[in-house]
C-alpha cells in the first residue's frame, strides 16, 4: 500500500500536516511536477510512478472566473490567482497577521507592500493555514474551505507552480490513476 501523504510534492517551508495533503494544479503544474520527480527518480536510480487522485469538490468549474466572498463560501474553494480585489486584500490581512504573530510586528511591516502572490510563495504553509476552520474574512458568513490553489515554488524548477492545498476527506477521493507512460515504462 502506497500512503499518497508520504509522497507529496516537495515544496519548501511545507511540511505534511494532519488533515491536509496537497498536489499540483493545472496542466503546466502537472508537467513541471512529473518532470521534478522523474528527475529525482533517475538520480537516485530509481523509479517514478505518477498518480492521478481525483478528489471532488463540487464548484471547481467556478474556478475558471473571477471569484467574489459569495463564490467561495458556496464551493469551499479559494483560487489565489482569480480572486476579486477587495477578497484579494482580506485574505493580504489575514496572511500578514499569520506573519505577525509567527515572525513579529517588524517582519510584517517589511512584508506590507508585497502582493499577495508573493506572500504565498514565501509562506505557503501560512495558506494553508486558511483551511484550519471557519474563515472569517470581514463578511457577513464565514466560509468552510475545502481548498486552496496557491503558487509555490518547486526545487529546481524556476517558474512557480500552481498546487492545491485541501482537507483529506476520504470520501471526496473518487479515483487514483497511474499514468500509463509511467506504468509501460515500469512494466518493462
Amino acid at each position: 500500500m502506497i500512503r499518497y501523504v508520504d509522497h507529496l510534492l516537495p515544496v519548501d517551508a511545507l511540511k505534511p500536516r494532519q488533515g491536509v495533503f496537497w498536489g499540483t494544479w493545472g496542466h503546466r503544474a502537472h508537467r513541471d511536477g512529473k518532470t521534478w520527480f522523474h528527475r529525482l527518480a533517475h538520480r537516485q536510480s530509481g523509479i517514478c510512478l505518477t498518480l492521478r487522485l481525483h478528489y471532488a469538490i463540487p464548484g471547481a468549474a467556478t474556478l475558471r472566473n473571477v471569484q467574489n466572498w459569495d463564490d467561495v463560501c458556496r464551493s469551499g474553494l479559494l483560487h489565489l490567482e482569480r480572486l476579486k480585489t477587495g477578497l484579494q486584500q482580506d485574505v493580504k490581512a489575514f496572511l500578514l497577521d499569520r506573519i505577525e504573530a509567527r515572525h513579529g510586528r517588524q517582519v510584517r511591516q517589511q512584508q506590507e507592500c508585497a502582493r499577495l502572490s508573493e506572500l504565498a510563495l514565501q509562506w505557503p504553509d501560512l495558506v494553508q493555514d486558511l483551511l484550519s476552520g471557519p474563515l472569517d474574512l470581514g463578511a457577513s458568513v464565514d466560509a468552510h474551505l475545502q481548498m486552496v490553489i496557491h503558487p509555490v515554488r518547486l526545487p529546481g524548477i524556476e517558474t512557480p507552480v500552481l498546487i492545491a492545498s485541501a482537507r483529506m476527506e476520504a470520501s471526496r477521493i473518487v479515483s487514483v490513476l497511474a499514468d500509463s507512460d509511467d506504468f509501460r515504462a515500469v512494466m518493462s
